[in-house]
Formats: C-alpha cells, structure tokens, sequence
C-alpha cells in the first residue's frame, strides 16, 4: 500500500486490498497463476489493468460472486499491465481489457461469455459453455443482407455455380471478391464493392461483381488463392485497388498491374544491406561508411533511395567508402542500438565506429560531396537557418491561428508552466505534414480558447529554436506532446492524429470538458483509442503499443517522467 501511495497518492486502492474482495484469489505473477491451477475447483480468472473502466465496474460484481460460489468454484484476478505480467497477455491472447477465462484441471477451456451481473456469472458457472459459433447462414445474411437492394447487383456465386457462370459470362470483365463473413477487411471492402456494383449497373457496363464465401467454397479458395479476377472463363489476375472509384476503373479497362518493384535489398546496387548477422563484420573494414536506416513504407525513403544509389555508384572503385542500408522493420535490433528514431535516419561510421549524424541534404551531389571528404564536412560550420516569423506559418492555417501561442525558448517554460494543461506542437516550416496539421490545429486553439482558457495550445518552430528541439529530443516533425501540471512528455502514439485535434483534445483533457467525470483529479470513464499502430506503420505510431486499449483519456504516462521521453521509432523525417 505505501508504495502504490507513493507513486500514486491520489491512485485507488489495490483491487487485493478492498475488504470486499477477500473471497478473489489476487494473482500477482505467473508462478501465483501456475499454483492456483493446480487446485482441484474450477477456476475463472479474471485478467484486468488498473485503469480499465470495465473492469472497475466489474470488479465488485466479480467479488461478490466470488463469495457466492466459495467452496465450490474459485474466481481470480491478475493484474496484466505490469511489466512482469506481459508474458500472460501473450500466452493467453489477451488484447482487451477485461478479459475473463475459465479453466478446468488446470487447463483452459474457453473465455466467459456470460453477463456482467453476479447471477449471470453464477448461472455460467453452472453450466459453462463455449462461446456459441454462428451458422454459416447466419454470418452470410448478415454480411450480404438479402433486404439491401444495392446488393443484388452482386452475383454471389460457389464451388457448385461458378464454372457455369464464367463460361456464361465469357465476355464480361468480372472481379471476384473471396471473403470470410467475420473478417473485419472484407467487411470494410463490402461498402465500396456494393458502390462499385451499382455504379457499374447505372453505367450499363457488361462487368460483373461476384462475391464467394471462401468459408463455403473450398475447392475456388484452394484454386485461386483467396483473390481473383476471373475473364474469359479463366484466371486472370489478382487486383488490390479498394474503393469504389478504382475497382470499377479496373473493370471498365481491365490490364494486368505492372508487378511490385523487388525490395531494395534484392535490387542490384553498389548499396550494401546489412543485417543483424553482417553488420558488425562488414562495417569494421571500412574507413568510411555512411548508412541510411529506412522502412520500406516511409515515402521520404523512397525518395532519397534512388540519390543515396547513385551516389554509392560514384564510389564503386572505392574500397575504403561503403554506402549501406538497413531496413529497421527487420534489423530492429540495430536500429534501436543506434537510436533510430524516425526515417530515413543516415549516420557515418568509421571501422565499425559511429561517428556523427549526416545533416546535409539528401540530394546525389550531397551524399557524394560527404563522402569524399567526410571530415572536412563534419568541421564545417552548420549555417544558421534564417529566422522566420512563425505568424506567417500560421496566418494562412485557418481561422483561429491568432488562438495558437507561438513559443520560443525566452518565454517557453514560463507560458508552459503557468498553463494547466498544455498541446505543443514541435514543426519545421517547410515539414509537409506540419503544413497538413495547421487547419485542424488552429481551429481546436480557436474552440479551447473559447470554454477552457487554461488549456493552452503552443507551437515550437525547431529549426528557429534548435534548443528546445534538443532538450525535448525532437527527431521527427510534427511532434505533438502534452502537459499537464507534471513534467511534459511525449505520447509517441498520437504522431498522426486520426481524429480532429479538438476531438483529441476533449478525449485526453476530457475531464476539462465534463468534470462529472472526475474524481480525485483523475478519470473515472474509460474509452477506446488507437495508439502505435503496427510498430509504427504509416509514418507515425512511433513506440506506442498497437491495438485498441481500453485506458482512461487522462490516465497518467507510464514511466514518462523525465522529459518528454522518446518520440518512438516508427515516425517519417521529413
């Protein structure tokens, strides 16, 4: 109790410690999990984090069940957002909180499925059964319901129709969709296929659009490996467009896509790829070395790909100059030992030995002019960027730009400080996603300004203030970071907000806007966002953890005291 007073003296009780609770069985590890399993009762484990609003609410319903079925079953409760515990969310295939399991002489045997009453939960218990698969009809009529009439200009076709259909329809262009009824991307495809079916019917097109339920149709899923675009009576090619607009541009001229372009790696060029196996060795026998960390996605990546080649061709006589690559979403291990931190990233080495960071252009003529003599280059004095006036930045985002402060490093620490809550924004002037952002930006300063005065928005220009860029580690633009009355940090995966920044502003300062809410200063309603993404998938997500997770929109950072703490590997350098 102390020490969770001590880190969080207005945090609630442990879950262990409430006096109602007495009859849950608190699993504090997984060698707690592991004895408790080897007991004779049947056993529902309860898997929950902290600041789960579901869970908070479940929890005294779980506990008096618990004291219900006392001697006859046993139910348990484990915290998994420890650090400790992570391993149990994977081995047990946990992505939501809470997440009930129930076990059986020591064995799983399925998920709780049951109410959230503590009768439905004895009642379960009772009698527990899996949850309850629906029928292959069932899912068909609700991804195709037969009362859509938009739907009907859809042929839905099986292992038994479909080769009459497509000698039928010899003539005809037809797309055909393989999809399962609980797959989550066929059914964000299903709105634009319908779209593209009845504006192809509008049209008077002889192109057709099948839809096949793979789950059904074994024998055409094996055969045309799940994607297909059948003409002729015969497999043509396979087709990735996925709106409305594109799909029946494909159908009114259908032509074979061009094939994707080789990874770089198995492109031939004087670029050398390393890896987690070769790095080490190759790069010690080289005097220079200049190394370009990228993802595959990242478009300023694409972009200097091709000037980074050349230039490497320009030393191909050249045993002493190395220019290599390494694809930091397969050398993880690499990246994070030299702190990548966006992309592309470039750094020159010398005898395996990391030298400086490479900060000229990323043009042919830069990379080759580096190269030749690398330490001159690295003496020379960086220019000092002409100092901008941030209003011109910003006059032309939006109305409500004048509502944005715009902070430079004399005045940031005192308008910050004075501020209860605060969203900076850390941009460069000639940053294409900073220029995006400044709508959406300006117009939630505009909306704050009106109803919350002591939620303030700020924005940093860093080229003009390189201090406050280094002191707050600032590798990528824009970085959006957050105070609120504690050190600021930095919530890696908000880089690319999906939502508007008044909408995310409402949901992170959420109790600002409806104090109800509240209590001790903190959150008491829990709602779903998006934070990482795949490990930093589209140019943001950055070091945020992906999936959706159920977390308090004003839940204190985790261990993000010290600063505003690391902007995550996963961002595109602009």
């Amino acid at each position: 109790s102390m020490i969770n007073f001590m880190l969080d003296p207005k945090g609630e009780m442990p879950w262990e410690e409430e006096e109602l609770a007495h009859d849950v069985v608190h699993l504090n590890n997984h060698k707690d999990l592991e004895r408790v399993l080897k007991k004779p009762l049947p056993l529902l484990v309860m898997f929950y984090a902290p600041w789960c609003g579901h869970c908070k609410r479940l929890k005294p319903i779980y506990a008096e069940a618990a004291t219900d079925v006392r001697g006859q079953y046993q139910l348990a409760g484990m915290n998994v957002d420890k650090t400790g515990n992570y391993g149990i969310r994977k081995l047990f295939n946990i992505t939501g909180f809470p997440t009930i399991i129930y076990f059986e002489k020591g064995e799983k045997k399925f998920h709780y499925t049951g109410g959230h009453t503590k009768d439905d939960i004895i009642n379960w218990l009772k009698d527990p059964q899996p949850p309850k698969e629906p029928t292959a009809e069932e899912l068909t009529q609700e991804f195709f319901p037969t009362d859509n009439d938009n739907s009907s200009y859809i042929v839905h076709l099986d292992d038994v129709t479909f080769d009459a259909f497509i000698a039928e329809n010899a003539q005809s262009p037809i797309l055909t969709m393989f999809y399962a009824p609980w797959c989550g991307h066929c059914k964000n495809l299903k709105p634009e296929l319908i779209k593209a079916s009845v504006d192809l019917h509008d049209q008077e097109s002889n192109a057709i659009i099948a839809a096949i339920d793979a789950t059904k149709s074994p024998k055409l899923t094996k055969q045309y490996k799940i994607e297909g675009f059948p003409t002729n009576g015969k497999f043509a090619f396979d087709i990735h467009e996925r709106t409305a607009e594109k799909l029946v541009q494909v159908l009114k001229d259908p032509k074979e896509p061009p094939p994707p372009e080789p990874e770089w790696s198995e492109q031939e060029t004087d670029v050398v790829h390393l890896n987690e196996e070769n790095y080490k060795t190759i790069l010690k026998k080289k005097k220079s070395a200049l190394i370009m960390f990228y993802a595959p996605w990242c478009g300023h990546c694409k972009k200097a790909k091709p000037l980074f080649t050349s230039a490497a061709a320009k030393f191909t006589d050249n045993p002493k100059v190395m220019f290599s690559a390494v694809d930091c979403t397969k050398s993880q291990s690499i990246c994070k030992e030299y702190e990548v931190q966006g992309y592309p990233t470039i750094k020159y080495f010398s005898f395996g030995k990391f030298i400086a960071e490479y900060e000229s252009d990323r043009t042919e003529e830069a990379f080759v002019e580096f190269m030749t003599n690398p330490e001159e280059q690295m003496n020379k004095p960086k220019p000092t960027p002409p100092t901008a006036n941030p209003i011109d930045f910003w006059k032309d985002a939006a109305p409500g730009y004048e509502h944005v402060h715009m902070l430079e490093s004399s005045i940031f620490d005192s308008i910050i400080g004075a501020s209860r809550k605060a969203l900076v924004m850390f941009y460069a002037p000639w940053c294409g996603h900073c220029k995006d952002s400044k709508p959406a930006f300006a117009s939630a300063a505009a909306q704050i300004a009106s109803t919350h005065q002591d939620i303030i928005l700020g924005a940093v220009d860093v080229p003009a203030h390189r201090d406050l860029g280094n002191k707050y580690s600032i590798k990528g633009f824009p970085t959006c970071s957050v105070r609120e009355q504690r050190p600021i940090w930095t919530p890696s995966g908000f880089y690319y907000l999906i939502m508007s920044f008044f909408n995310f502003i409402t949901l992170f300062f959420r109790s600002l806007v409806d104090p109800t809410l509240t209590k001790h200063g903190r959150n008491m309603e829990s709602i779903n966002y998006r934070t990482g993404g795949t490990g930093g998938g589209g140019g943001g997500g950055g070091g945020g953890r992906g999936g959706r997770f159920d977390r308090p929109p004003d839940a204190r950072p985790r261990r993000r005291m010290g600063g505003f703490g690391g902007t995550g590997g996963g961002k595109e350098k602009t």
